[in-house]
């Protein structure tokens, strides 16, 4: 008896538990997956789009999918809120370069994919500041690039520098999509794939991966960032990041401290390098700079005995902020040396070791005697 009632309770509980996997509903047309659908379908990008007034072909499938696959790794929601922030605090100037010089004002979006608008930004390539030039462009279009001043982090300069290299681009390939292109990989690059592959628009060339997401990547920022309010993106736009309030003051280096320099204008070093990130060092060398102060900073009077620096002193020299070291020892330069070597070796800076011994630059001679600061 007890055998059968045992088998009985066994078969209880398989019917049981194939009644409950049978209500399992494993349908992918439910209620929940139908919500997801939709909701997919109201963030679907659009049939159209236009980047500086070129039409992207939606039409051809791979075009499509890769302009898909550009907006919907773009619709990050962190990410797209503090683009939108940034844009308060750079568009302002960049669209009002971009009108002066008549051109299409979807450029701007080329700084938002090309840094996410991070003034300071570096690249692994070596590619800086917001519009991402190289060394050699940013030369060959006058910015200055050296151990004290990297002017591809200057907002003014770097826009202008990037304007006039993309408008270069576009009188030489006659196309907006083609000069965004070149930008990225370079004139010469697209220029050899557009007469290898015997074709004349960006969309039919073959490219490396990330030139050829490229533009797709502008054209969905555009879209994103243009119609925020579209794909569910309020914000108040009291919060959007501002441009500081500043004045410009034009000053000649050498400057050897700029941290007492900037508490002598009545502000901080802090604020001075915030305002000013391409200022790489914290001295400038010889020459006329423009810097950007806080518009209420004034001069200040200071005491500056008191400031404590390495056992250094501060003193006015000819105008000049001069960080005097309590004691120099000497130093005969020796085959293989440089200046870097050389202030490694005593815990010191180059600049410091420049400006004691008045050197115009780098170059040092063997059996040459230098001052070296002890601090």
């Amino acid at each position: 008896m007890n055998r059968i009632l045992h088998v009985f309770s066994i078969g209880i509980f398989i019917y049981v538990l194939f009644i409950a996997t049978k209500n399992l509903s494993w349908d992918t047309s439910n209620k929940s997956d139908v919500t997801i659908v939709n909701h997919l379908a109201v963030t679907h990008p659009p049939d159209i789009v236009f980047i500086c007034g070129e039409r992207i072909p939606l039409e051809i499938p791979d075009v499509r999918e890769r302009f898909e696959r550009e907006f919907y790794l773009e619709f990050d929601e962190n990410q797209l809120i503090l683009d939108l922030k940034r844009c308060g605090k750079y568009m302002p100037f960049i669209e009002s370069k971009i009108k002066e010089r008549g051109l299409p004002s979807d450029l701007k979006f080329l700084a938002i994919a090309e840094s996410r608008l991070i003034e300071n930004a570096y690249s692994n390539k070596g590619a800086a500041g917001l519009w991402q030039l190289m060394p050699e462009t940013a030369r060959k279009y006058g910015l200055r690039i050296d151990d004290y001043i990297d002017e591809r982090l200057n907002i003014q300069k770097s826009t202008e520098a990037a304007l006039s290299y993309l408008q270069d681009l576009y009188n030489k390939f006659n196309s907006w999509t083609l000069a965004l292109a070149a930008y990225n990989a370079g004139e010469t690059r697209i220029n050899d794939a557009l007469q290898f592959q015997w074709v004349d628009n960006y969309f039919d060339l073959h490219l490396n991966r990330e030139t050829a997401r490229f533009v797709f990547r502008v054209a969905a920022i555009k879209e994103l960032i243009s119609n925020a309010k579209r794909y569910g993106f309020l914000i108040d736009t009291t919060k959007l990041f501002k441009p500081p309030d500043v004045k410009y003051v034009s000053v000649k280096g050498p400057i050897q401290n700029l941290a007492v320099w900037a508490k002598l204008q009545g502000t901080n070093y802090k604020t001075l390098k915030y305002l000013n990130p391409w200022i790489l060092k914290s001295s400038l060398p010889e020459g006329e700079f423009l810097i950007a102060l806080p518009s209420n900073a004034q001069p200040q009077q200071l005491d500056l005995s008191q400031y404590k620096y390495k056992s250094s002193r501060v003193v006015f020299q000819n105008g000049e902020i001069i960080v005097v070291p309590e004691k120099t020892i000497n130093h005969r330069v020796k085959k293989g040396e440089t200046l870097e070597t050389i202030a490694k070796k005593y815990n010191a800076t180059v600049e410091d070791i420049i400006e004691l011994n008045k050197l115009e630059g780098k170059n040092i001679k063997v059996g040459q005697i230098l001052k070296i600061p002890v601090y």
